[in-house]
């Protein structure tokens, strides 16, 4: 569970380093532009996917635009605390099931326990004011753009290929 939040909260700040302004900067924090012209097209492509889909679930091109950056890094972190996962799993061997929640796989308790981070009620007065101001798309999106970007979510939980977690076409954060 820790992994799931503090674990992506972690990959998602490291991406702002090697993404949008933080592509501008080199390891000494000199302005120089250090990424390859390769690397700099798998972030274009990967942007532009991401931008498309959020543009589909927002149903609002400017905040899709606005949010671009944040969302990229929201697929990017959940996907390096799940991996961290992996590892600390093969390190340690299986954690087994948590009594009372036995029909939930530990990896799939990693993806309840992301969504659950990002759980908020939000009021009228308070989504009029996100909606203009925010650079980060709203909490439920948060969970379900990154997660059906995800074939590790989508083996887990077993969701079947063109469904809306598992859309046959995604958005490759790694390949």
């Amino acid at each position: 569970m820790n992994y799931a939040s503090m674990g992506t909260v972690i990959g998602h700040e490291i991406n702002h380093g090697m993404s949008g302004t933080g592509l501008e900067y080199d390891e000494n924090g000199l302005k120089r532009f250090w990424a390859s012209d390769q690397a700099l097209a798998k972030f274009n492509e990967t942007s532009r996917c991401l931008h498309s889909q959020y543009v589909q679930e927002h149903n609002h091109e400017a905040m899709a635009s606005r949010t671009n950056n944040e969302d990229q890094a929201d697929a990017t972190g959940v996907i390096a605390g799940y991996f961290a996962y992996q590892n600390w799993i093969q390190s340690h061997s299986d954690e087994g099931r948590l009594p009372s929640l036995e029909k939930y796989t530990p990896n799939q308790l990693f993806w309840i326990s992301y969504g659950r981070y990002w759980c908020a009620v939000e009021s009228e007065q308070y989504l009029n004011t996100f909606l203009f101001t925010n650079i980060h798309s709203r909490n439920m999106y948060r969970v379900r753009v990154p997660l059906m970007n995800s074939e590790e979510f989508s083996k887990d939980f077993k969701c079947p290929s063109g469904s809306k977690m598992n859309p046959v076409k995604k958005c490759k954060i790694w390949n």
